[in-house]
């Protein structure tokens, strides 16, 4: 008999135990970290990225996945308009960074958006900075809503992601 055993007599689990759910978040949360981290690099060859906070170039072991709204919000958790590559000062030790972090995210999700409704038409600067703004105040309406992420939806976006990042690692071998 363990030493919790002792304690646990209602049959429910010890604190210390994680659920097969928080297992599953925590699993997702490295690999999306990962995943983040290879996507902004990719432009750099996959050696260098662009923080989202400053604008800085460094290497990529600099690099951390900052939230634009942080990981409490579970229902952005896994959004990847709502991950970027961030430096570790700004991400870890910037009391501003959510200043440089929105204008820049603005523009990223503006551009981004801009490219899928006119692929083959020159940016237009206001338009990208207008769809942009609809993007991000569409991210801080859905961090106020309720998510319960269940263990197969987490089971799916990791095989997903990956997937993704098996391709990213092919990708950067041939180059």
């Amino acid at each position: 008999m363990g030493y919790y055993d002792r304690f646990n007599k209602g049959g429910k689990k010890p604190k210390h135990q994680r659920s097969e759910k928080q297992k599953w978040v925590d699993k997702l949360d490295r690999l999306m970290s990962v995943y983040i981290r290879m996507r902004d690099s990719r432009e750099f060859h996959y050696k260098y990225f662009r923080c989202i906070s400053c604008g800085r170039i460094l290497p990529i072991d600099q690099a951390d996945n900052g939230h634009y709204c942080g990981r409490t919000h579970m229902s952005l958790r896994f959004d990847t308009r709502n991950q970027n590559a961030e430096c570790k000062r700004c991400n870890r030790f910037s009391s501003d960074h959510l200043i440089g972090y929105r204008k820049n995210l603005v523009m990223k999700l503006g551009r981004l958006t801009y490219l899928q409704k006119h692929p083959h038409v020159p940016l237009d600067m206001e338009e990208v900075k207008r769809l942009g703004e609809q993007q991000v105040d569409l991210l801080e309406v859905m961090k106020h809503q309720a998510k319960n992420w269940s263990v197969f939806e987490l089971q799916e976006l990791y095989k997903y992601y990956a997937a993704l990042i098996l391709k990213m690692n092919e990708e950067k071998d041939n180059q």
